[in-house]
């Protein structure tokens, strides 16, 4: 993305420090492992942890796998899952030892000792970055390749920091389990209600 996106990646450094941050900014390969992202991160941390504070990840930087778990109760969805918190935990001890898991329907989710993916389904210390990722890698529903959708992205994000853009303020309520005996729902009502106002959100019911 460095070359084909320079204008609009030095347009995104120039945003940050108007926020008020100080940008350290590593151009790294595709290609470089987990512990060598993680090598990147944790040498700025240490060169001065009072002040590193956060972590922007663009592009398709190498995904940390963690754990043997399942958070939305499919037992085929069972093993390792995404984990870009690694990248922000400096120094937690994190393994590669104990489970054993393959379960899952998706390879990615699939979890054996010494595969690189790791066994932790919990920080095992406290995450002293905050972490975010833009990734448009794969997005299969799109016309545009991932070059095109990370620059639509950056200049999007561009104009709405700069007030050229003013997103409607509104909500939409998809309510597909009416059918279990707790109202699930009920949570995105009152929530999406108090960030936008009630007369903002619109039901669209699944039948």
């Amino acid at each position: 993305l460095t070359s084909g996106l320079s204008t609009e990646l030095s347009q995104l450094q120039a945003d940050l420090k108007d926020d008020g941050w100080v940008v350290l900014r590593h151009d790294v390969d595709p290609t470089t492992s987990v512990p060598g992202v993680k090598s990147l991160i944790v040498a700025d941390y240490n060169a001065d942890p009072t002040e590193v504070k956060a972590l922007y990840i663009l592009g398709h930087i190498a995904v940390p796998y963690s754990g043997n778990l399942n958070p939305d109760g499919h037992s085929e969805h069972l093993g390792a899952w995404p984990c870009d918190g690694y990248y922000g935990d400096m120094d937690g001890t994190w393994t590669d030892q104990t489970v054993n898991s393959v379960g899952a329907t998706d390879p990615r989710d699939h979890n054996v000792p010494g595969d690189g993916k790791f066994d932790q389904n919990d920080f095992p210390s406290a995450v002293e970055l905050e972490v975010g990722r833009v990734d448009f890698n794969n997005m299969s529903a799109f016309s545009q390749g991932t070059l095109e959708l990370t620059r639509s992205y950056l200049n999007k994000a561009h104009a709405y920091k700069t007030y050229q853009l003013v997103p409607q303020r509104r909500g939409i309520v998809f309510d597909n389990f009416q059918y279990v005996a707790n109202p699930l729902g009920a949570s995105a009502y009152r929530n999406i209600a108090a960030l936008v106002g009630g007369g903002q959100l619109t039901d669209i019911y699944p039948y």
